[in-house]
């Protein structure tokens, strides 16, 4: 199942000793397209959570963003690179982490939405 069409903030992922994790708000949205997939650019390394609806559940996806400035995060949502999930806190009823994100170059991505453009570029 692909969450097509869809919105989040984002939220920075913080984690204490003792294993509590803190969301805290960015100033950031996420959007999906109709293939499930989203892009984000721009954040600092660290981990960042977004909220994905189900009926009357709220389900928590987080992915650790690394420190290379000339990559997007590309992430196709529900695939298999999800690792098992776990309970979290509310108003979550469960929490997913991405452990295999793809990197794309700002090239890349564009050459991946339209194929044909790579004899122009």
């Amino acid at each position: 199942m692909l969450w097509r069409n869809g919105a989040s903030p984002i939220y920075r992922v913080s984690e204490d000793e003792s294993g509590n994790k803190t969301y805290e708000s960015t100033d950031l949205y996420l959007f999906t397209d109709n293939e499930g997939r989203f892009i984000v650019s721009g954040l600092y390394p660290g981990v960042y959570a977004f909220d994905v609806p189900s009926g009357n559940k709220w389900y928590s996806y987080s992915f650790s963003v690394g420190d290379d400035p000339d990559s997007s995060v590309l992430v196709h949502v529900f695939n298999s690179y999800i690792e098992d999930a776990e309970i979290p806190a509310e108003p979550y009823s469960l929490a997913y982490h991405y452990t295999d994100l793809s990197l794309l170059s700002n090239e890349e991505f564009w050459l991946m939405l339209y194929p044909e453009m790579e004899e122009a570029i």
